[in-house]
């Protein structure tokens, strides 16, 4: 996938958007549903080749409409649409992916902690889970008789949720307001948790 592309339209748009919002508590709960509460970290995603790789092989060369199928301890979310006025493309998928919660809300949200309950913004979910680091996606288009048949896939580091467990925990907005990152990450600029390069042996 092209630099700028992944650069632009995935990851500066998680983290700067959707990953954000919720950080600090400025993402509405459903269509004009109340505030969540502020993250107590997030941590920064940034781009892996070896999941886009992963995500490649996973989606494959067909255009169905089937998910794939995530590997064992990762996360996956698709995408697909039949359009013949328009041609879509990466940050369609990641805006449908974004606006899952605008159009549908999640009910167990406490003082303390959120948790997810609702299958319908599962997309959501896991482009905003503060403890993911990583992403990779892949996407194909097949034109069959002038209809553009658009997929994405993307994969994220961490295995999915199930209903009831919890998303998030609530705190100040993060690292910049008091909160503390893991070990091995370091606050930026954003209020994000940035993980540390490791020191090469």
């Amino acid at each position: 996938m092209d630099k700028n592309v992944i650069e632009e339209y995935i990851v500066r748009n998680m983290n700067r958007n959707a990953r954000y919002l919720l950080l600090s508590g400025k993402q509405n709960n459903g269509p004009g549903g109340p505030m969540f509460p502020k993250g107590k970290y997030m941590n920064n995603v940034r781009w892996a080749c070896k999941l886009e790789k992963q995500a490649i092989a996973a989606l494959g060369t067909k255009c169905g409409y089937d998910e794939p199928k995530a590997p064992a301890g990762m996360s996956g979310m698709f995408f697909n649409l039949d359009i013949d006025w328009d041609e879509p493309d990466i940050y369609t998928a990641m805006h449908s992916w974004a606006n899952e919660i605008n159009e549908f809300a999640m009910q167990n949200v406490g003082k303390t902690d959120v948790k997810y309950d609702n299958p319908q913004v599962r997309n959501w979910v896991n482009l905003v889970r503060p403890d993911i680091t990583k992403i990779g996606c892949a996407d194909i288009t097949c034109v069959e008789n002038g209809l553009n048949k658009y997929r994405a896939y993307c994969l994220v580091d961490k295995p999915p949720l199930n209903l009831g467990q919890v998303m998030y925990e609530a705190g100040n907005g993060g690292c910049k307001y008091g909160e503390s990152c893991a070990a091995g990450f370091k606050c930026d600029k954003y209020g994000f948790c940035k993980e540390e390069p490791k020191p090469k042996p």
